[in-house]
């Protein structure tokens, strides 16, 4: 919006010391005084369409459509977790990294884990699979990628597939930068 298309710029173009009292005064002054109002309530509907349309508000989701929110400072900031835990899964699974950074999953057998909609090359990204087995013996975990993918298991220096036992829960970040062409997966913790 152009500097001459404020709010501000038309209610300063208002006469408010038109109509004089007592004098003829010319039409003229009251079309351009109403020309003035009538364009500073366009341009302020204009620009409050913009604060909604662009705007972030604190009482609800917003999308930022991936443009950089910059020289910020962050305190307590969580992570949404996707709990995929109710139905035990197995075989080949996918992982949607919009559906949140941190997701829980049941394992019931040797599962492949894809992981899709990555953002955009040269953002650094990832999501954190925290795994379950409920099988009652030991199952195998990997990750299934392109060709320029390193896998590899940081608590053992082995690599891909690791043996998930039936008593540990295990942590396992993937990880890319260039839209997940490149993707490192390693293992980041586990517990009982």
């Amino acid at each position: 919006m152009s500097r001459q298309n404020t709010v501000t710029n038309w209610s300063n173009s208002i006469s408010t010391v038109y109509p004089v009292a007592g004098q003829d005064n010319d039409t003229q002054g009251f079309r351009d005084n109403f020309t003035n109002i009538k364009n500073a309530f366009t341009n302020a509907s204009k620009q409050f369409t913009d604060i909604n349309n662009n705007a972030v508000f604190i009482d609800q989701t917003n999308n930022l459509s991936g443009n950089i929110l910059q020289n910020a400072t962050l305190q307590s900031v969580g992570q949404l977790v996707q709990d995929n835990t109710l139905v035990p899964v197995g075989g080949s699974v996918t992982v949607d990294y919009t559906e949140g950074n941190y997701q829980k999953w049941a394992l019931s057998s040797s599962t492949n884990f894809t992981v899709i909609n990555w953002p955009a090359s040269k953002i650094q990204a990832a999501v954190r699979l925290e795994l379950h087995n409920t099988s009652a013996t030991n199952i195998t975990m990997s990750v299934l990628t392109g060709t320029n993918t390193l896998l590899l298991d940081a608590q053992s220096s082995t690599a891909f597939p690791a043996t998930l036992n039936t008593t540990t829960t295990y942590i396992y970040d993937i990880a890319t930068t260039d839209g997940g062409v490149t993707q490192l997966a390693k293992l980041s913790g586990r517990y009982n």
